[in-house]
């Protein structure tokens, strides 16, 4: 049980507080009841993907974070299931914006026809 309580962030405790062996079946119970919320998970992963920092600088270091963060957010909406194989038509201008300003015209000059997203 100390294992579980050093895995969960501190405002989970006190839901785990009072059980110290045994009682994982009650424990698991209690952290699905308040966790396994797909449709608020859903909307964590598609603010934290519409809320992306921009890019001010041109580096690798600032660019990976927008993939990072476009990955995870989309990966997450997959294996919930959310239906996000046509979402190109929104995700990519929102994706875009976040670039920093060299970045942005090259991906407009690569892509002036209809073949990039």
């Amino acid at each position: 049980m100390g294992k579980l309580r050093q895995a969960v962030n501190a405002a989970t405790v006190p839901l785990i507080g009072g059980i110290y062996s045994g009682g994982y079946q009650e424990v698991w119970k209690a952290l699905k009841d308040r966790y396994d919320n797909k449709k608020q998970l859903a909307e964590i992963h598609v603010s934290r993907f519409l809320n992306l920092k921009t890019a001010t600088h041109e580096s690798s270091q600032s660019l990976l974070a927008i993939v990072d963060t476009v990955h995870e957010s989309l990966r997450a909406l997959r294996v919930m299931d959310t239906p996000i194989n046509q979402w190109d038509a929104l995700a990519v201008p929102i994706v875009v914006a976040k670039l920093p300003a060299i970045t942005k015209r090259d991906w407009y000059m690569r892509c002036s026809g209809e073949t990039c997203s």
